[in-house]
């Protein structure tokens, strides 16, 4: 009897428990869209992360929050208007652990247009209208003409309308006094014969590299400086002085 329960508790005592691998720690990353001109929140904005799946998020006030797991990501972030694409920014986003993140994302001008939704296919048209014994095909031709010629010129005169109340808005508040901090680039500029690069500029202005991009467009919207590519940099130089 001794034996046997020996050979019941010895195995006992020698066995190993291996606790539960830990689970996967997701970071929350969170933040605001910014209009670059005006550092405002851009609402209806579209933010998009490469995740398997993909996460898609619509901001109705251009706030957004993300749950991503551990791993390198590229996020993109798109805001339309009449269906045409305004502004857009991307970033790349390394997650190495759990924690809550702030990431906010400063929306440019978007250099290619593109559309939220594709154009209608009127390929098939005239076989449809073929199919329609009731109507001739040949009494609808002038109308269809018409639509297509009057409905991308409504699109481009809205669109031309627009960036007209938004030239006139943005002549009316350059046309008030410099602020200081662009006052501070005009003078470097002058002090500088007129030219310096905007990595020199970036180097003497205590100020994020984003916000100084957005201080230089100000400044060519005005028409006091004028931005010229040179390399992978950029060379600033002062048109005029006030």
């Amino acid at each position: 009897m001794r034996v046997l329960l020996l050979l019941i508790l010895v195995p006992a005592l020698f066995t190993i428990t291996i606790p539960p691998a830990a689970s996967e720690e997701y970071c929350t990353i969170s933040g605001v869209a910014y209009d670059y001109l005006t550092l405002e929140p851009l609402p209806k904005t579209i933010i998009e992360v490469n995740t398997t799946p993909p996460q898609v998020y619509v901001s109705a006030s251009g706030e957004y929050t993300l749950s991503l797991p551990p791993g390198t990501y590229h996020l993109i972030a798109r805001h339309y208007e009449n269906n045409v694409l305004e502004y857009q920014a991307e970033e790349n986003i390394t997650v190495r652990d759990g924690g809550d993140y702030r990431l906010d994302i400063i929306m440019l001008p978007a250099i290619e247009d593109d559309l939220l939704f594709d154009e209608p296919d009127i390929s098939d048209l005239d076989s449809i209208m073929r199919e329609d014994k009731g109507v001739p095909f040949r009494d609808l031709i002038i109308p269809i003409l018409a639509l297509l010629i009057l409905i991308p010129g409504l699109i481009l005169l809205m669109k031309l309308r627009g960036r007209r109340e938004n030239a006139e808005e943005s002549k009316a508040g350059h046309d008030k006094p410099l602020p200081a901090d662009l006052l501070e680039i005009v003078e470097i500029l002058r002090k500088n014969d007129g030219r310096m690069t905007q990595k020199d500029l970036r180097r003497i202005l205590p100020y994020s590299e984003a916000k100084i991009s957005l201080m230089i467009t100000d400044l060519e919207d005005r028409g006091i400086v004028k931005r010229i590519k040179k390399g992978r940099g950029n060379v600033i130089i002062l048109e005029n002085s006030r």
